[in-house]
């Protein structure tokens, strides 16, 4: 009895009389013969139960069979809840994440670095300028084994201030008509505003 996260079981048992066969019964099913120790597998999650009775030489079968019950819990899984957005003015980051298991505790990857022990909620600090990776895997309580396929959270950190545009027509001193035409160069992706006061 008890939780496991094995989709297959392996069973053994004995009979107090000589020269016994056996024969099991997996969740409900008919009785059919069965080996010594015998090994099921592709397991569902949920509650399983195996009944196992001898059967004698002359074919006497023991009518109390005995049983054992089991549950197979669903694989240990990790989401990140929360991060960063995509890009960020910020040099710091807040992570939440959660796991489908109960009391699960949590390893944390950043820029592929060895995985760590990390709290949840974590934060990290001190990020340079550029892409960056956090990866978060949970530790199953119950048999200590990490997820196998980690979750992922991609972001970018910029927090220098763009440098000034270029502006390049029209020339301080020339205008062409009420309704400049203002062309020039930007840093990429930054947003160039143009404010004034004059009449031209």
């Amino acid at each position: 009895s008890g939780q496991v996260r094995a989709t297959s079981a392996i069973f053994d048992f004995a009979s107090t009389e000589t020269g016994a066969t056996f024969e099991c019964s997996l969740d409900g099913a008919a009785f059919a013969p069965c080996s010594d120790p015998v090994t099921f597998g592709g397991l569902a999650v949920g509650m399983h139960t195996l009944a196992v009775r001898a059967r004698d030489a002359a074919g006497n079968l023991d009518p109390s069979p005995a049983s054992r019950s089991w549950e197979v819990l669903p694989g240990i899984e990790t989401t990140i809840v929360s991060g960063p957005p995509s890009l960020t003015n910020l040099a710091s980051a807040a992570f939440d994440f959660s796991s489908n298991t109960a009391n699960a505790t949590y390893e944390c990857s950043l820029d592929g670095a060895a995985f760590a022990p990390c709290s949840d909620p974590a934060a990290f600090s001190g990020i340079p300028d550029g892409a960056h990776t956090l990866r978060v895997r949970a530790i199953d309580p119950l048999t200590s084994e990490a997820d196998s396929s980690p979750a992922l959270h991609a972001w970018t950190s910029d927090t220098l201030a763009p440098a000034a545009p270029v502006v390049t027509a029209p020339s301080a001193m020339s205008t062409t008509g009420n309704t400049p035409v203002i062309t020039g160069t930007a840093e990429p992706g930054s947003v160039v505003r143009v404010t004034g006061g004059a009449s031209l």
